[in-house]
């Protein structure tokens, strides 16, 4: 038996997936996301985060494992007057996180952070440097 497609242009697994990225999930949302650098060398791995507009004191960042995680809440109100008794106020606020991978272990107590200019900076120094692991083979 053929069937007919009611709705061909539909994709529905988009629409859904489409749905809670944007809609519903607006801060897991890759549109939302803020952008992140990590980089290392043989002494640290330094971790470099866009966030304008944030307050210093709403933005948390701690190493979990052998991750990091960086979260802020971010608040904004403007405010117009204009003529004629046109008054705008608007204020929105939304809570951003975002838990990224480490390329080695670090000392967590020794890490050193900045925020300036908008770009939350972190230089974490590594557990053991230039430490080669080698492997006995019996």
């Amino acid at each position: 038996m053929k069937t007919k497609d009611l709705f061909p242009s539909v994709n529905l697994g988009k629409e859904i997936e489409s749905f809670f990225e944007d809609g519903f999930f607006p801060a897991n949302s890759s549109k939302s996301a803020f952008k992140t650098d990590i980089s290392q060398d043989e002494k640290e791995v330094t971790v470099k985060a866009e966030i304008p507009g944030a307050d210093k004191k709403d933005i948390k960042a701690e190493v979990i494992g052998n991750s990091i995680k960086i979260s802020f809440e971010k608040k904004q109100e403007r405010e117009e007057k204009g003529k004629n008794g046109y008054f705008l106020r608007e204020s929105s606020c939304g809570f951003f996180s975002r838990t990224l991978p480490l390329p080695a272990e670090v000392i967590s107590q020794k890490a050193k952070a900045s925020y300036k200019d908008g770009i939350l900076k972190i230089v974490l120094p590594k557990k053991n440097p230039g430490e080669n692991k080698s492997i006995k083979i019996n």
